[in-house]
């Protein structure tokens, strides 16, 4: 099997990687993966994906971690993983590497740039990876046999919409909450009608808000703090400030005298990115019916039950809960 792949050291991309590794030792077929992305300071691509493989792709094994499978693992790393420099951010000098325009089973897209803020700079950022981004991924797969293209988008690109939503609905005119939204969408209907001009086989996952692992071990592993986690990432660095250089950040208890505001009746439509990768590879290699998928939850997340959690995984104690924001805020709050 031959696959390639853009975002392979994002949340969901290290975790789809993981899945065809793991299937590929585990039933036993060939495996070869193309890795489009970039070097990331003065650490190259190549070396971001071994670190990726040999970390999570260890881990991602289970119980079944034998000697072969790093042997395996080291083997794979070394022939069949080809890392391609690839900018989505800025127009490709040349067309399709050679490497790409051989016959390629599945074509997986799942670079993207996350980040919820509403701000002019912002939103130039958002359309120059998502939407441009998707459309220099498009001209390069036009030059390749792709069997599949496969465009991992959001649930969230829905916008304000309420009611049943059918995983194929598009509606550039729905009013949006923050140009990642509508960057999604746009994305998507680039690909939609790539689909319809070429004539290539292309299918659309839409995750909701992707968390840690919940499968595979170990439980909850998350390479960053982004999205839902980046308030969590906030009192860890507070925590680190306020104790100094300590041997372990995490275990060590730090008391914050600070007020949590949110709805106790409400929450997030989480899912796990194990999850949602294997559900990928099962649609995609089994070749299931249908074209457009939403991968969420069929029940949120209450805020009480994954707010309390995650400070109590970082040793954060001391924190009460109101329904709104308090107007005599102390000074840590008002940080």
């Amino acid at each position: 099997m031959r696959i390639a792949i853009t975002g392979a050291t994002g949340l969901l991309g290290r975790n789809l990687l993981a899945e065809f590794v793991k299937r590929s030792y585990c039933e036993g077929f060939d495996l070869e993966v193309i890795v489009l992305g970039r070097n990331q300071g003065d650490v190259g691509l190549s070396q971001r994906v071994r670190e990726v493989l040999l970390s999570d792709g260890l881990d991602y094994l289970g119980g079944v971690k034998a000697e072969s499978y790093s042997t395996y693992l080291n083997n794979l790393i070394a022939h069949n993983v080809h890392c391609i420099q690839f900018d989505v951010d800025s127009q490709p000098k040349a067309g399709a590497p050679p490497i790409l325009r051989g016959p390629i089973d599945y074509f997986f897209h799942s670079a993207a740039l996350v980040d919820f803020r509403d701000q002019p700079n912002v939103a130039e950022d958002l359309h120059r990876t998502n939407v441009l981004g998707t459309q220099r991924v498009l001209k390069i797969v036009s030059q390749s046999e792709t069997g599949q293209f496969v465009y991992i988008g959001s649930a969230y690109c829905c916008g304000t919409a309420t009611g049943l939503i059918a995983p194929d609905t598009v509606d550039l005119s729905r009013t949006f909450r923050n140009p990642y939204e509508k960057t999604k969408l746009q994305a998507e209907v680039l690909v939609r009608d790539f689909a319809a001009r070429s004539g290539m086989r292309c299918r659309y996952f839409r995750p909701s808000t992707i968390s840690g692992r919940l499968i595979e071990p170990p439980m909850g592993t998350t390479p960053k703090f982004d999205v839902f986690y980046s308030w969590a990432g906030f009192f860890l660095r507070a925590k680190i400030h306020a104790l100094g250089d300590r041997a372990d950040k995490y275990a060590d208890p730090w008391s914050c005298d600070c007020r949590i505001a949110y709805n106790i009746a409400s929450g997030l439509n989480i899912v796990p990115v194990d999850f949602a990768a294997k559900v990928i590879y099962e649609i995609c290699v089994h070749d299931y019916p249908g074209v457009s998928y939403h991968l969420v939850n069929e029940a949120h997340t209450p805020h009480s039950t994954y707010i309390p959690f995650m400070l109590n995984s970082i040793g954060v104690v001391g924190t009460s809960v109101v329904s709104q924001q308090p107007s005599n805020l102390n000074e840590f709050e008002k940080l």
